[in-house]
């Protein structure tokens, strides 16, 4: 039909696009579909109500359909009206990574504080067993408890920190963040999965083969014409 693949390619996007991809006319799915000629797969998207004769097709090819995507995307968060938008969208993208790269860091604080709670549990049981004196146990439960502490304080710096290098080169990081987009570092892939809320397919003339594209995530909206050929 409209997309030739490689029978044995990897789809990075589909599950991504799982149940965002919407009829315009009806609300169903668009459901994934292909034909194979020449040992090659076509690959497209057509309504799920067709089948039942509910809708008409509106049959878009994948890849058409993946590369308006990311046209349209890349076009909306590098116009200069919509810096605001840009800016919400990447603090949104930096809170993720951040909690990524912390998350590591956050494991071993947390392993490390495990331990201590474990010791405090043994000390406890010592006491019980008068295996250590009263002052024994209050001088090492002090120490215990201050490792905690320090333990709990360095998880914190460590986020302060972080978020105190993102506010000093904000600006930076948003020009980085659409060069990461035109060389499609995974930005893409994260757009998808963490921004676009719904993707909607739209047939404005059948015979001259014309869709539309509905792009919706959080409050905007882009409109997208394609002829397909």
């Amino acid at each position: 039909m409209t997309e030739e693949r490689d029978t044995n390619s990897m789809d990075p996007y589909y599950k991504l696009l799982l149940g965002k991809v919407k009829c315009k006319s009806c609300g169903k799915n668009m459901t994934k579909c292909s034909a194979r000629s020449n040992n090659k797969i076509y690959v497209y998207l057509r309504c799920s109500s067709y089948v039942r004769k509910r809708c008409t097709s509106h049959m878009i090819s994948y890849k058409l359909l993946i590369k308006e995507l990311k046209a349209e995307i890349k076009s909306f968060i590098i116009k200069e009206e919509n810096i605001g938008v840009l800016q919400r969208i990447y603090d949104y993208y930096f809170n993720n990574l951040l909690e990524n790269s912390l998350s590591q860091e956050y494991k071993k604080i947390d392993e490390e504080v495990s331990k201590i709670k474990k010791r405090l549990f043994c000390l406890n049981i010592d006491l019980v067993r008068k295996a250590i004196t009263e002052t024994g146990y209050y001088h090492n439960r002090k120490l215990l408890m201050e490792g905690i502490k320090k333990l709990e304080l360095q998880k914190r710096l460590l986020e302060i920190n972080s978020i105190k290098e993102y506010a000093e080169d904000r600006k930076n990081l948003i020009r980085n963040f659409i060069k990461d987009y035109e060389r499609e570092e995974g930005l893409f892939i994260f757009m998808l999965e963490n921004i676009v809320h719904k993707v909607e397919i739209a047939e404005n003339n059948i015979m001259k083969k014309e869709r539309y594209i509905y792009i919706t995530y959080k409050d905007f909206e882009i409109k997208s014409s394609l002829k397909k050929g």
